[in-house]
């Protein structure tokens, strides 16, 4: 490894150190301030009018309004942490997206919709980071979600940007969530480019008029796409699913005849 490729490594693995106790301060910092405002409450009701906060303070009980704070009231601490630092990060002129990247992940792994908003609203700036983005929004995405969030969702599908093939790609598998069904995007098949995408965007709509459009052109199609048309029969009538996969099974090849088998009832 040569001595320039040695130092971006350790810087990134600093980055992310750095990121891992910036985090680890910051949940202290907010559970010690909502362990004190609480304890503080408690004395309040606890002494006479004239008594000393001072004189009456209990470091240890204290220390278990603390503990309790920190394991009960994790998440709430959490969705704060996660929506100012992100929202610290998107108004730097240049992101650390690393830090970013962390924030993604950790949100979407306790399922903290509190950064929904701004990620949705900063799609452009995120783009580099599009898989981390569309992963997050698969895990926190639910019926109200989608119809809150509706706007912003069609202004990303109308974004120039939702065509480059990567962006296209991920945001497909964003609308093959069941959560898309609750609200209307114009035009939606349309703005996906890949057939095989489409497929499973019909099967999420049970769009039976869209699979049977293809059931006389599959042939026409490549490889990927002709598996995901057939696979997508799976949302038509038991009796018309078994005609079509019958015949896809004898003339196919071997992937076509195991997605047809499994098709067929």
């Amino acid at each position: 490894m040569r001595k320039r490729e040695y130092f971006q490594v350790e810087r990134f693995i600093r980055t992310l150190r750095d990121a891992e106790a910036e985090e680890k301060k910051r949940f202290t910092a907010h559970a010690e301030e909502r362990a004190m405002d609480e304890y503080y409450e408690e004395l309040i009701e606890k002494i006479a009018p004239y008594g000393d906060l001072n004189d009456a303070f209990d470091e240890k009980r204290y220390q278990q309004v603390l503990d309790a704070i920190q394991k009960d009231g994790r998440y709430d601490i959490l969705s704060e942490i996660y929506s100012k630092a992100l929202n610290e990060e998107l108004k730097k002129a240049f992101p650390e997206f690393a830090v970013i990247r962390r924030i993604l992940r950790n949100a979407g792994r306790y399922r903290i919709r509190s950064i929904v908003s701004a990620v949705l609203e900063n799609f452009d700036k995120l783009l580099p980071l599009m898989r981390e983005l569309i992963l997050y929004l698969l895990k926190v995405l639910t019926k109200d979600v989608a119809v809150e969030q509706q706007n912003a969702f069609r202004k990303i599908l109308e974004n120039p940007r939702a065509q480059l093939p990567f962006v296209n790609m991920w945001l497909s598998a964003l609308l093959e969530h069941p959560a898309f069904n609750e609200i209307k995007l114009p035009e939606d098949y349309e703005k996906i480019r890949a057939i095989r995408d489409r497929a499973l965007i019909a099967i999420r709509r049970q769009d039976r008029t869209w699979v049977k459009g293809y059931k006389n052109a599959v042939d026409t199609l490549g490889p990927w796409e002709k598996r995901a048309v057939l696979f997508s029969s799976k949302i038509l009538s038991k009796d018309e699913r078994r005609a079509w996969m019958r015949v896809a099974a004898q003339r196919g090849d071997r992937l076509e005849v195991a997605v047809a088998r499994f098709v067929i009832p």
